[in-house]
């Protein structure tokens, strides 16, 4: 057999074909980082902290491009887009809890700022 004529062989100089593409996006695994920090940052401003968190476990999963397993930043940014998550929805649930216990309900807490409110204005 002659493996020199063969098309299919490599030539010197001639580039290797790969038929893997990484399809794996570095700039959603970036951005997934960027969002689960943010949202921990935020944790005490439901406003922003939900979205940032949403968005960061998303973005950790399409940065994995269809494959099974994450790249470190990825798997990062979906750990603190989750506990930014579970650690913004704690903080609601236990402040809604403390209101429900100390005011009596949330119309009380209302009355309660209203009155406050109104006392603020009578002093300027």
């Amino acid at each position: 057999m002659d493996y020199q004529n063969n098309p299919d062989s490599h030539q010197p100089g001639q580039e290797l074909f790969s038929p893997y593409k990484n399809k794996r996006s570095a700039g959603f695994a970036t951005a997934s980082l960027v969002l689960g920090i943010l949202s921990l940052v935020t944790c005490c401003c439901i406003y922003s902290a939900l979205p940032f968190g949403a968005l960061a476990i998303i973005f950790a999963l399409l940065s994995r491009g269809g494959e099974m397993t994450m790249d470190s930043r990825g798997m990062t940014g979906l750990g603190l887009g989750i506990a930014g998550l579970v650690l913004t929805i704690v903080i609601f649930i236990i402040m809604f809890i403390y209101t429900v216990s100390f005011y009596g309900g949330f119309d009380a807490f209302m009355q309660y700022t209203n009155e406050l409110a109104e006392q603020y204005m009578q002093m300027q």
